[in-house]
């Protein structure tokens, strides 16, 4: 068995991957899941994504990220156990850009921001135009309230993709934070 099933299968033993989360906990998306409202889907959360739960209703739970939804818990797992899960697959041979992104997030949600940075550095030096690399350094730049470096990141991400809602988002938060507010409603 490879080091990423041997990881699952721990996981799931412990009870850790299927249990219960509360209510204010982060999870992070492990496999590509559908956040539903009813049966509409309203949003496709990639690996790596992070959200914080709001509710727990069986085998589902309610998360807020920018929608707010159902997602399946079977597809969600603490950053710790995300952690190692991304590093497993790494480990495995996926070493594409957005393993690493996913991994980086993973680190993000359990804040580890340097070791999280260094993960979208792998990232963007792989494929320098991953926007969702460059949007997770940016938003760990920020949380190191290096405003500038996350700025100069979005910038370039905004440039790749002039319509990214998480691009303009979380540049738009942070010019308003910076009190650039004109600048800010524009995003």
């Amino acid at each position: 068995m490879d080091r990423l099933g041997t990881v699952l299968l721990t996981l799931v033993a412990l009870g850790q991957v299927a249990r219960a989360q509360e209510p204010g906990e982060t999870v992070v998306v492990v496999r590509e899941t559908s956040m539903k409202r009813e049966k509409e889907v309203v949003q496709t959360l990639a690996p790596g994504r992070f959200a914080r739960v709001e509710d727990v209703d069986s085998t589902w739970l309610w998360v807020s990220a920018e929608n707010a939804g159902w997602i399946a818990r079977h597809d969600v797992a603490t950053p710790k156990e995300a952690i190692e899960i991304f590093t497993a697959r790494i480990d495995e041979g996926a070493d594409d850009a957005l393993t690493y992104t996913a991994l980086g997030n993973a680190k993000l949600a359990d804040k580890q921001i340097d070791e999280a940075i260094t993960d979208f550095n792998e990232a963007l030096r792989r494929d320098p135009k991953l926007i969702v690399a460059l949007t997770s350094r940016a938003h760990a730049l920020a949380e190191q309230r290096h405003f500038e470096k996350a700025l100069a990141d979005l910038n370039q991400a905004a440039q790749l993709d002039p319509q990214s809602v998480d691009v303009l988002f979380l540049r738009g938060t942070l010019l308003a934070e910076r009190g650039q507010f004109e600048k800010a409603a524009a995003d």
